[in-house]
Parts: structure tokens; C-alpha cells; sequence
């Protein structure tokens, strides 16, 4: 994969002074996630303010990820609220309209109170650290580009 884009996706938001439309559109990627008995495609925000890559635990189970559970960590959202993150080893596959992108990573699996809460984001431990990335807001599009720290599937 040399580049492949991604689009923005809309979302409702409370109206206010600062989103007058209640819209905002957000740059996410449809992924495939795999562990060692199975697979799930979901759609993840490409943050850049994110410092890990996290995926509801949910999803740990369903796929059979390897997990690191005597290894479990507090991960702090920009406001200070607390998750607990379990560490799991899973091969991500970005997916996009021409080519996908595989890689086998150590991500974090989030422990949520309800599945309101659950989240899917790909940070930069695990997934933005081997990317290029350009987010185009007004053509709503992102261009992610391999670098060459990108990790073989051998590793």
C-alpha cells in the first residue's frame, strides 16, 4: 500500500455557539481486527490526539486476542476521565478502497460500564506511529502513507 484516503463521517452533537449545526464530521477508517480464533470489522477514529490505539474488550473476547490482563493500565481522556485498558496482541488491517494495509500490533482494550461508552480509536502507539498522515478537514478526507517503520506481519 503506497496511499490510500479515508473519509470523514458525520455526527450529531448537541447545537451550540461553537457547532451552531449540530454536525461535526470526524475522520475515521474501517478496520479489520483478528486474533487468534476470529475477526471483527468496525470502524475506528483516526486520533491524533490519542496516545493509544484502543478497542472495546468486547471485542477481545469475540476475536480470541492474546491478552497481557496481569498488565492492565489506566488510560486518561483529555478530561481527566480514567479507563482501564488491557493490553492484547492483534493483527489490524486498515481498509481502503483500493488496497488495505496489515500489521500486527499491541493495542489496548478498553473496559467500559456500558456499551454507550465503548469506543474504537486508532492513536499513535500502534497504529499512527507507521503512518504519513494528512487530514484534509475541508475536502474531508485523510491520506495515510506507510512509513518506514511500518512493522512486517513476520515480526
Amino acid at each position: 500500500m503506497d496511499t490510500d484516503e479515508w473519509t470523514y463521517r458525520r455526527y450529531a452533537v448537541d447545537e451550540s455557539r461553537i457547532c451552531p449545526s449540530g454536525k461535526v464530521y470526524r475522520p475515521e477508517a474501517k478496520i479489520r481486527v483478528s486474533g487468534t480464533r476470529g475477526e471483527a470489522y468496525l470502524r475506528a477514529l483516526l486520533d491524533t490526539g490519542a496516545d493509544h490505539t484502543v478497542l472495546p474488550f468486547s471485542i477481545a473476547a469475540d476475536i480470541s486476542a492474546e491478552l497481557f490482563e496481569g498488565e492492565a493500565d489506566v488510560a486518561k481522556g483529555v478530561s481527566g476521565h480514567e479507563i482501564t485498558i488491557v493490553p492484547g496482541k492483534v493483527e489490524l488491517e486498515l481498509l481502503g478502497r483500493d488496497e488495505s494495509c496489515r500489521w500486527t500490533a499491541v493495542i489496548g482494550f478498553a473496559q467500559s460500564v456500558s456499551s454507550m461508552d465503548e469506543c474504537s480509536i486508532l492513536g499513535h502507539a500502534g497504529c499512527l506511529e507507521f503512518f504519513l498522515a494528512a487530514f484534509d478537514g475541508l475536502s474531508q478526507v485523510v491520506e495515510l502513507t506507510p512509513r518506514p517503520n511500518f512493522p512486517s506481519l513476520a515480526q
